[in-house]
């Protein structure tokens, strides 16, 4: 029995469907839940959900942002990760002495903002290099 071919969307669709869906991320948890599952959808939503989920990564001093941090880098020594890229702002909060910041660091080639922060301020308190 012949194969019925499976429909396309264009990718300017796909690429606007995640971003409508992105609009509130990552304010919103249930917004980031969305993209994880879209990016398993098919491999045209996954550069686009990556771009989203990736472009701004948050640390901070709690014992889960530690377990985030070794995650992510294990992520990023992957041989055939592609997750580098999209980090284009890391955030820091009270998470300096992280032992794998520096391995971190060296995967980073598109990194355009740190901001650096401590729970004494209760806020981030400034950024060595401005994200637009």
């Amino acid at each position: 029995m012949p194969q019925t071919p499976v429909p396309t969307l264009a990718q300017e669709l796909v690429d606007s469907v995640i971003d409508a869906v992105a609009g509130s991320y990552p304010h919103d948890y249930l917004a980031g839940k969305t993209l994880r599952k879209c990016s398993l959808v098919s491999k045209a939503f996954l550069p686009r959900c990556r771009m989203h989920l990736f472009r701004e990564v948050k640390f901070t001093a709690e014992h889960s942002s530690t377990i985030r941090m070794q995650r992510l880098l294990q992520l990023l020594e992957q041989p055939h990760s592609q997750i580098a890229p999209y980090v284009q702002s890391l955030h820091l909060r009270d998470a300096f002495w992280e032992p794998g910041l520096p391995k971190i660091f060296g995967f980073l080639s598109n990194l355009r903002g740190l901001h650096l922060g401590d729970e004494a301020r209760d806020s981030f308190v400034g950024g060595v290099a401005p994200c637009p």
